[in-house]
């Protein structure tokens, strides 16, 4: 007798399965749905802080410079959008110098000098009859000065509440 002819055929193992994933899977699918949650979380939260900015720009937008008031209407604006972001104890009781020292703390210092005359107008000139100004130019920077005043960062917040709203960059 063969001792050969004994032996049985050669067993394979099973096929390694899919499923269950290894940890490391797991792991990347968890940080995967985390990014995701987070970017959509943060994408909300941004469209919203920005929402009183845009309805501010498109305010703006509708002013008819040709009436007598355009001034006031621009101002009421700009202090409209101010109250969405600040308490209305800081904003709402600010006019004149303390008014235009307020929208000038939100600007970055570098970016002031674009809208100088806006503050300059604002600060100077709201209650008085209406001077020889460009109302365009006016127009132009109160949009500009929205778009990089507002949403302001925390650090500019807090120094402006704290300071209810006598601020000026060091």
């Amino acid at each position: 007798m063969d001792p050969l002819a004994q032996l049985k055929d050669i067993q394979l193992p099973q096929e390694v399965s899919q499923w269950p994933p290894a940890y490391g899977w797991w792991l990347l699918a968890a940080v995967a749905i985390f990014v995701m949650v987070a970017t959509v979380v943060w994408l909300l939260h941004r469209s919203r802080q920005r929402k009183a900015m845009k309805l501010g720009l498109i305010a703006i937008a509708q002013i008819n410079t040709d009436k007598e008031d355009w001034l006031q209407q621009l101002n009421m604006k700009m202090k409209q959008v101010s109250l969405a972001y600040f308490a209305p104890e800081t904003v709402a009781k600010l006019y004149g110098k303390q008014w235009q020292t307020f929208l000038q703390a939100l600007v970055k210092p570098a970016k002031v000098s674009q809208v100088q005359e806006l503050l300059e107008t604002i600060g100077n000139q709201y209650y008085q009859p209406e001077a020889a100004v460009d109302k365009e130019l006016l127009i132009n920077q109160s949009k500009y000065f929205l778009k990089a005043a507002f949403p302001p960062n925390r650090k500019t917040r807090r120094l402006v509440e704290s300071n209810s709203g006598e601020v000026s960059h060091d």
